[in-house]
């Protein structure tokens, strides 16, 4: 729970072994765009012997580059990943199970919100000081940040 924000668990049974659950935590939430978050999955429970197998983590239903098969270890397996999109991003991280352990699903709640920071005063065009929404509405520097 490395934002404070716990996750939502859910139990899978998907063959005869202990039931699991996943709870899934972000570095940093919200993440400014590029920046690198760690997610981490920690599965319970941990008996003897400890869970085996892996943990695929997806944003917005598509594996996250290097994260589809993270193996877990003293349960839990950790993501570090820089290429998520701006917006809110749904992230889900599922175990794999093992002979001992069930396979189970946790999302992150609320997802994972990255935002995009405009650099101004990099001598760029004045043009490129105006945003523009879909709406049609145009907005200056000044009306947005003053």
């Amino acid at each position: 729970m490395g934002n404070g924000i716990p996750s939502a668990a859910s139990p899978c049974d998907v063959g005869s072994g202990t039931t699991t659950t996943l709870a899934l935590s972000s570095s940093v939430n919200p993440s400014i765009f590029g920046q690198t978050v760690t997610f981490t999955a920690t599965v319970t429970p941990v008996n003897s012997p400890a869970p085996t197998g892996t943990v695929q983590f997806t944003a917005n239903g598509s594996g996250i580059t290097g994260c589809t098969a993270v193996t877990l270890t003293s349960g839990t397996a950790q993501c570090a990943t820089a290429g998520l999109a701006i917006g809110t991003n749904a992230i889900v991280a599922t175990y794999s199970g093992d002979s001992n352990y069930n396979g189970t699903t946790g999302t992150l709640s609320g997802g994972q919100i990255s935002h995009w920071i405009i650099p101004f005063g990099l001598g760029w065009d004045s043009d490129l000081y105006h945003f523009q929404p879909s709406s049609g509405d145009r907005y200056d520097y000044g009306d947005l940040f003053g």
